[in-house]
């Protein structure tokens, strides 16, 4: 492992050591990569000699390559030092605050960090690696570098199942479908025009692919692809998480649809769903996407600066909310829909007795925003009852101005539960 320097093993293997140990020595370019270095180094390199980067926050150099040609460039008018490098681990960083280079592993610091590294020829993706057929994306994956492969398979391969996908099972993955040497080329000031963003308005869905923690709700990229995803009415939305079991066992995935899936019965969803660890959604039900963290500073303000760009228009009698609580609260209240009927079947909204409460109450009523509630409890025989209904009503979002709610099979429900509706909704 890069950063924890401990033994690999394929089950643990996540894309960061992944992509540090091959995919990004086997995707830059066979001609190498060109170093800058702005200063002259305290000796002079030679060809063959290993150059590494080394950072104390990691137990393995950032990047190892072999020195293939050394060149004095005064291009610009001042001396400086281009290395040309065979790269065998990881990837060189540039700048200020980048980690200094080394010459060998016994050596002490011996220059500071390149003032920018550009490839020499053209780069190639993981994806391009393994096909050069073009693939337009079905569902685009968003998730956390750090959940083991063999889990995120599990819920692809989980989620093309149930989705009954097939050979239609195209899924976008960012660090296998970037050219990781050209990102800096690839990630500009405006998001909108990134190959995230042409990936996500291509795709049909967004699957959220969460680990144990659900880690990708504080990472601020996973955020906004969810939000970008919730505020396109017509994309379809899945979540899908790998539960642990026992050694020696297969792991189980669970997945949480925002629809039904084709061929699916609200009953059906329903059974899928019950065993969804739902308590996973409450990191969501707290997420701020200004808090959201970034591996590079810029991308963050990149994403805060495309949310507050955009345009809406409230409607009479709406109220006018910054973008950035706007984003918050849309992405809080269509989680809270989600976990909804499970959190009700498990006795876990604010009536029950259940220790494990999800504040999906709160985060429904306080989104100011939301004009439309659609939410469907069917055939929630013995946990569909007027007080979870009564609930509900009292935690409608005040400026809806639609309201689908779907009962079917709920034979516990009496006319208190429509008296409850009625006497929340004088707007409707």
């Amino acid at each position: 492992s890069e950063r924890f320097g401990h033994h690999l093993v394929p089950e643990k293997l996540n894309l960061y050591d992944f992509a540090y140990h091959y995919i990004l020595p086997q995707t830059s370019p066979p001609q190498g990569l060109w170093l800058r270095l702005g200063t002259d180094p305290r000796s002079a390199p030679a060809v063959g000699q290993q150059l590494l980067q080394v950072s104390e926050d990691a137990s393995l150099p950032r990047a190892i390559a072999i020195i293939r040609q050394v060149r004095e460039n005064r291009s610009d008018g001042s001396p400086c030092l281009d290395l040309l490098v065979e790269l065998k681990r990881g990837r060189f960083l540039a700048g200020p605050k980048a980690p200094p280079l080394r010459l060998g592993m016994e050596g002490g610091d011996w220059a500071p960090a390149p003032e920018k590294v550009t490839c020499n020829g053209v780069s190639t993706s993981y994806k391009e690696l393994l096909s050069t057929q073009p693939c337009v994306p079905v569902w685009y994956c968003s998730h956390w570098w750090g959940e083991s492969i063999f889990d995120f398979v599990a819920g692809c391969r989980r989620h093309a199942e149930v989705r009954h996908l097939v050979a239609d099972a195209r899924y976008w993955v960012c660090g296998y479908a970037n050219r990781q040497h050209e990102l800096d080329q690839e990630i500009s000031v405006d998001v909108t025009s990134t190959s995230f963003n042409a990936a996500l308005r291509e795709a049909k869905g967004l699957l959220l692919i969460l680990d144990p923690k659900a880690t990708p709700f504080s990472r601020i990229w996973c955020d906004f692809e969810l939000y970008t995803a919730i505020m396109s009415r017509d994309m379809g939305l899945d979540i899908v998480t790998t539960i642990p079991t026992g050694q020696g066992k297969e792991a189980e995935t669970r997945l949480l649809s925002k629809d039904l899936v084709p061929g699916e019965s609200a009953v059906a969803k329903s059974v899928r769903e019950q065993n969804f660890p739902i308590n996973l959604l409450a990191h969501g039900l707290e997420v701020m996407l200004e808090n959201g963290m970034a591996t590079q500073e810029q991308d963050k303000k990149a994403i805060l600066k495309a949310i507050a760009a955009e345009k809406f228009e409230p409607g009479p009698g709406k109220p006018h909310v910054p973008n950035e609580l706007r984003a918050n609260m849309t992405l809080h209240s269509t989680l809270a829909i989600l976990a909804w009927p499970q959190a009700m079947n498990r006795d876990q909204l604010k009536y029950g007795k259940g220790d494990d409460r999800l504040d999906v109450e709160g985060a429904l009523q306080s989104d100011v925003t939301r004009d439309s509630v659609e939410l469907s409890l069917a055939h929630f025989e013995k946990t569909c009852v007027d007080a979870g209904v009564k609930v509900l009503a009292e935690c409608l979002p005040p400026n809806i101005s639609s309201l689908k709610l779907s009962f079917e099979g709920c034979y516990q429900l009496t006319d208190a539960s429509l008296h409850a509706l009625a006497s929340h909704l004088p707007k409707l």
